[in-house]
């Protein structure tokens, strides 16, 4: 009797440490995605995050770009205009290689189809 009372509470143990555990991921997952469906949000409105600046839209190769803006963000307040207009520079300056690949890729590409088009 005493074995059987004994396994039964390491059973149920485990049974609570499961679902404990499953809760966990559950809420981690959700915490995750409305975190990333925020930044998506700030990205697509092209605003400016008050925690991130514009770290949050540049591609992690420019990444590095950001060491003068992390600069001025510790000497200028949160919410300043000169950070904001510093943000939208370095929006700017991030994407402009981005879109001159495309659209090089794009010209070569149609320079080089056109003439199939009259096959």
């Amino acid at each position: 009797m005493l074995m059987f009372l004994y396994a039964i509470a390491i059973i149920m143990m485990n049974v609570l440490v499961a679902i404990l555990a499953f809760n966990f991921e559950k809420t981690n997952r959700q915490a995750r995605t409305l975190h990333y469906l925020h930044i998506i949000f700030f990205v697509r409105q092209g605003n400016y995050h008050e925690k991130h600046g514009c770290m949050i839209v540049i591609p992690i190769l420019l990444e590095f770009l950001m060491v003068p803006y992390l600069f001025l963000k510790k000497i200028f307040k949160y919410n300043s205009p000169q950070l904001i207009k510093v943000s939208k520079l370095y929006i700017t300056a991030a994407y402009t290689p981005i879109i001159f690949t495309i659209l090089t890729t794009v010209l070569a590409l149609n320079i080089i189809l056109v003439p199939l088009a009259y096959i």
